[in-house]
């Protein structure tokens, strides 16, 4: 890693004592440092281009109260560097019952100040909030601690911050250690001054006795929820955001959607090679709105060229090529033709700044359908030069059936001619190729004899687009797509891609980001008797995912790159709040791979209505735990309908790792007893009850 020379500026004999040149990492940065007490603190005026950061704590910076890890203060701090610099390392350290005893360097040497040197770090966060306090460790050795990982850090060269205690519900019998913690972080603040990630009065309640406020409590006393963490969080992007600097994503332009200008509402997705059709459109009065990733970017420069023109710069999402006024869009009519259209996003506005990924798609407007060419594929034997058939939406090629396995394709139009063809083959083996002359074949030919292609087993989309010029150039003409599958000896077609999926969807709380239930196909949802009516959905997914891409009530809403996928989006983890409107609704959720492949998605309809004698879906059965807190033994489940199915019952904890696993006979009997592993240590876990009709979230407090 690259070093720099650090100027350092000493008060009184301090100028004596210190060099005035020091080496510390990263780009050029001018050091000045306070005296204050027996610490030196510094004030930093440096940026950090790819931070290597280390968390050394307790159960608060594992991630302990939140759910899941991603929510967690550490999690969404993980999600603000990805949005925020373009490589970064962050390593977590933090361990549940953890002091100071176990991160000075005669601690766990796994988790100590030497193993989080040891990385190499620009910046190291200690976060141990109520444990020294807990254990009677003295004020003074708590102190004298965290000057030992100071003094180790200053050595290397590394900056440290420390967050303060926070409140934690200790018994009326321990009453005095709430105190304590309150004269612990006015000790950091005194002693460690702009090291200091204060986080204590926010957290605390000051007309309960210094407990935790009940907004922040995860339900034993001692952790933080969702909306506790995520102040932790906010509180360490505020120490951070100087020191780390902020590299603009890339901005790309991801879609563009077709706009009902009359009620502001989407239409369709407009493809490259789409084709409008005029007399089965709801209107006449249209607007485009490009979809970027991230939303918003700087600016969005627009070219429309065809029968009708426009070039335009917009600042302000939405991105309306015809203008708007928020979600008001202004309309225009498209006369018919062939039209191509680019959208180029800016890091900043006016078109100014770094140019993104832009979008460029070519598309027609018709009247109708029945007076345009279609375009025709063909499957061709490449010996005899013959066409075996045309290849059709949804047909399965036996290759058992055929006299050859040496293939190619043809694409011709039905009527007039064109230019050239441009084909796009997906799929099992993806290859592409522009055709300017006939016959126009994917493989291609030599003087009308078709060069040969040896067809291999899986699934396959073919895009031909027909131009009026050579070499894909002049006005689209037509477009067509087909999806085929190709197999041998009548096996059946290769499954879809499985490699992401989305898994289960769960409600949110939007108000203070805790989950209310797993939403599932049939769910009936009463607004009386739901704790808020501002809502997200949070997908949780399976394998390498690109993207999620969320359709409510066949209208696209958005696409989602990093976790969590949230259906109206969230701000560094914290979920933004939308309603639902009365009445039955359809969400959609895709998932992509990193290749930008489909892979199995997951719809479901539920229902939406309001009032205390509204119908609730059948066969909800609440099902409930107990002991809760639990001692750690054992824990029972009762509540099961009769004649309940198996049911799978999983237990997590906060980081979402698998801790239990059974399945078990419900319903058969009036409850359950679950024994719980051995050593599991103290705080919040999740139990997760599953059967074929429905999933709960069950929260479990730990206590020994």
């Amino acid at each position: 890693m690259s070093r720099f020379t650090l100027q350092v500026s000493l008060i009184g004999y301090w100028l004596l004592a210190i060099s005035s040149m020091m080496m510390f990492k990263s780009s050029s940065r001018e050091l000045t440092y306070k005296h204050r007490g027996n610490v030196k603190t510094p004030e930093i005026q440096a940026v950090f281009n790819s931070p290597k950061i280390v968390i050394l704590g307790s159960s608060t910076a594992a991630g302990s109260g939140a759910w899941p890890y991603s929510q967690s203060w550490a999690g969404l701090f993980q999600t603000w560097l990805q949005n925020r610099v373009s490589t970064f390392q962050l390593t977590n350290l933090g361990v549940g019952g953890y002091s100071t005893y176990n991160v000075i360097a005669t601690g766990n040497p796994n988790n100590n100040i030497t193993k989080a040197l040891s990385l190499d770090p620009d910046i190291i966060l200690v976060n141990l909030p109520s444990n020294n306090v807990a254990g009677s460790i003295p004020l003074e050795t708590t102190i004298s601690h965290y000057y030992q990982l100071k003094q180790a850090a200053d050595q290397a060269g590394v900056l440290i911050y420390f967050t303060t205690t926070q409140p934690r519900n200790f018994t009326d019998a321990e009453s005095a250690k709430r105190n304590q913690l309150q004269t612990e972080t006015i000790r950091i603040r005194q002693e460690f001054d702009s090291l200091v990630i204060d986080i204590y009065d926010e957290l605390t309640d000051f007309n309960n006795d210094l407990r935790i406020k009940s907004i922040y409590n995860a339900g034993d006393g001692i952790h933080l929820n969702n909306l506790g963490h995520s102040y932790i969080y906010s509180k360490v992007v505020e120490k951070m955001s100087p020191l780390i600097s902020a590299v603009p994503p890339a901005q790309a332009v991801k879609s563009f959607q077709l706009i009902n200008a009359q009620n502001d509402q989407v239409i369709t997705t407009l493809q490259n090679g789409g084709i409008i059709t005029l007399n089965e459109m709801p209107t006449t009065q249209f607007n485009i709105e490009a979809i970027t990733d991230p939303n918003p970017v700087g600016s969005i420069r627009w070219q429309l060229t065809g029968p009708r023109s426009q070039s335009i710069l917009e600042n302000l999402p939405r991105y309306a090529l015809f203008g708007n006024n928020g979600s008001d869009f202004y309309g225009q009519t498209l006369p018919t033709g062939s039209y191509t259209l680019t959208a180029t996003p800016y890091s900043l506005s006016a078109g100014q700044g770094t140019a993104g990924s832009a979008l460029s798609i070519q598309f027609q407007v018709v009247q109708s359908q029945a007076t345009q060419a279609g375009l025709n594929i063909y499957l061709v034997n490449a010996l005899s030069n013959q066409d075996i058939q045309e290849i059709q939406e949804g047909n399965v090629i036996d290759l058992s059936k055929l006299s050859t396995n040496q293939l190619n394709i043809r694409s011709t139009l039905s009527q007039g001619t064109a230019g050239s063809l441009s084909f796009q083959l997906t799929g099992a083996a993806p290859t592409s190729r522009i055709e300017s002359t006939a016959p126009y074949a994917l493989f291609g030919d030599v003087a009308g004899n078709f060069n040969d292609w040896t067809a291999v087993n899986g699934n396959y989309q073919l895009t031909v687009l027909a131009y009026s010029g050579a070499s894909a150039s002049g006005s689209l003409l037509q477009s067509k797509t087909v999806n085929f599958s190709i197999i041998t000896q009548n096996t059946p077609p290769a499954p879809p891609p499985v490699g992401v999926s989305v898994e289960s969807l769960i409600l949110i709380n939007a108000q203070n980001n805790q989950v209310i239930q797993f939403l599932q196909n049939g769910n009936v949802l009463n607004l009386a008797q739901l704790p808020t009516q501002s809502f997200n959905v949070s997908a949780n997914t399976t394998g390498a995912v690109q993207r999620v891409a969320f359709n409510l009530d066949n209208l696209y809403i958005r696409s989602e790159s990093t976790a969590p996928y949230a259906l109206f989006g969230d701000v560094g983890g914290v979920y933004s709040g939308q309603g639902f409107a009365l009445g039955t609704h359809n969400l959609t959720v895709t998932p992509y791979d990193q290749t930008g492949v489909a892979g199995t998605p997951m719809s479901i309809n539920f229902e939406v209505i309001s009032g205390a004698g509204a119908k609730v879906a059948k066969d909800e059965t609440s099902i409930s735990a107990y002991p809760n807190p639990n001692p750690g033994e054992g824990i029972r489940i009762a509540n099961f309908a009769k004649n309940d199915p198996p049911v799978e019952v999983m237990i997590y904890n906060t980081l979402q790792k698998e801790i239990l696993r059974e399945q078990i006979q419900a319903g058969k009997l009036e409850e359950v007893y679950i024994h719980l592993p051995k050593g599991l240590m103290p705080g919040t876990y999740y139990m997760v009850v599953r059967s074929s009709k429905n999933a709960q979230i069950l929260p479990i407090i730990l206590r020994r």
